[in-house]
């Protein structure tokens, strides 16, 4: 996801949905073996890279639908990596701890 082989401006709409599990990989767990993980050490750089890299190849007016969910970082450390402010956004699950997010590129 940080290295898209697509143009710039490929698609109308890009669903971005990283590994929310940040944890060293010998920290097992089921979530991260099937889903993937950010490490300790990189993963905001990750998540940056990503932001952009999916914004680049959307088109202009195109939509991003961005999932999180806040099992080891918080929505709130994420924002710097946003390209934009969202639209709107919708916590979901019994424990409101899955978030979407839905921005416009302009």
């Amino acid at each position: 996801f940080r290295d898209l082989p697509f143009k710039d401006g490929s698609f109308k709409m890009v669903v971005f949905d990283p590994p929310h599990t940040i944890r060293a990989k010998e920290e097992g767990g089921i979530i991260a073996e099937r889903y993937g993980r950010l490490t300790k050490k990189d993963w905001a750089n990750d998540l940056s890279k990503g932001f952009k890299e999916c914004w680049r190849v959307l088109e202009s007016r195109g939509v991003l639908i961005f999932k999180w969910a806040e099992n080891d970082k918080k929505l709130k450390d994420l924002i710097q990596f946003f390209p934009a402010q969202p639209l709107f956004g919708s916590r979901v699950g019994a424990q409101g701890k899955t978030i979407w997010l839905c921005f416009m590129k302009i």
